[in-house]
């Protein structure tokens, strides 16, 4: 309802999820609230947020308290990366989805994940595109979809939506 606040951008800084307002998408405040969290790292015993990923309302989820929705990628206890949920009511506190992670590359095929990337909800059903460490060490986009942003499934595992260039361009070494 704050005009001043009609856009919100996460952005990573000070080693944590940060938020700033906007009133036109291009100026930008600082929240005073900033960091919203902290990143960890292998072996924290809470969260083991180690990167921050996309940041998204949800007007549709019927708890309140998942109303807002960050997949950081997130790091196992042995050093594996997988992708977490962090979940808030109001876009600014938020707590560490109890059941994290919500997509681990044990459970499929992948040698590791990285956090979502890229997540927009249409129509009903969250689009994801995450990233997937390649054998030598590289990162593709691939594909997952879910009803409730929690419970995800890979879309032809295995398959890049987005293959990364030859070896010396730009792309090759991650998307």
């Amino acid at each position: 309802s704050n005009p001043d606040k009609r856009y919100r951008m996460a952005y990573v800084a000070d080693g944590g999820c940060s938020l700033a307002y906007s009133p036109d998408g291009i100026h930008w405040t600082p929240s005073p609230e900033n960091p919203l969290w902290e990143n960890g790292s292998a072996g924290d015993p809470d969260s083991h947020i180690a990167e921050n990923g996309i940041y998204l309302y949800d007007r549709h989820d019927p708890d309140p308290e998942r109303r807002y929705k960050c997949y950081p990628q997130t790091v196992g206890d042995e050093g594996e990366r997988t992708i977490g949920l962090m979940i808030s009511p109001d876009g600014i506190h938020f707590k560490t989805y109890f059941n994290n992670p919500i997509m681990d590359a044990r459970l499929g095929v992948e040698k590791q994940t990285h956090m979502i990337e890229i997540c927009w909800l249409r129509h009903g059903v969250f689009l994801g595109l995450y990233g997937c460490y390649l054998e030598d060490d590289r990162t593709d986009a691939r594909l997952a979809v879910s009803r409730d942003g929690i419970h995800w499934v890979r879309v032809k595992n295995e398959v890049s939506v987005i293959p990364n260039g030859p070896p010396g361009s730009f792309d090759w070494g991650d998307i």
